[in-house]
């Protein structure tokens, strides 16, 4: 979620948003950004995890060349991560004038979603008897991993 928080600061930078509306950041520093922007798009769209023909989601950690899906804590084995792919997704479907490789992005990944959610699951994270799966008849939830 940390990336989508730079990714979200540098458009707020190259969109003058406020308080970068007014001259704290050079041009030559908001052309970059915007370059950046455009590289970290590509880089996103490139890393998301392809199975069987068919997009589905991201990882936790890709390989900055291979694009390939790393383990990242001891906790975190090359999986499709259902939580970084939600900061991912929303990031991608708040782009203005959305590309068709964008819009097949998102699309994949909300099919993806919708064909891994659990319903009538809660996860309970303190529960004193040790269950921390309980049922819930109005509950949808994904794993993590």
């Amino acid at each position: 979620m940390k990336l989508m928080n730079g990714r979200e600061l540098i458009d707020d930078i190259v969109n003058r948003s406020y308080p970068f509306d007014a001259d704290i950041v050079d041009e030559a520093t908001v052309e970059a950004l915007k370059q950046a922007k455009g590289l970290g798009i590509e880089y996103i769209l490139d890393a998301q995890i392809e199975v069987d023909g068919i997009l589905t989601a991201w990882c936790a950690q890709h390989d900055p060349f291979t694009y390939e899906p790393m383990r990242a804590r001891a906790y975190e084995h090359p999986s499709i991560s259902g939580s970084e792919s939600v900061g991912i997704v929303r990031y991608l479907m708040a782009q203005p004038n959305q590309t068709e490789e964008i819009k097949r992005a998102v699309k994949g990944a909300l099919e993806w979603f919708d064909s891994v959610k659990l319903e009538g699951i809660r996860y309970v994270s303190s529960d004193p008897n040790g269950f921390y799966f309980v049922e819930d008849p109005s509950a949808v939830s994904w794993y993590r991993f």
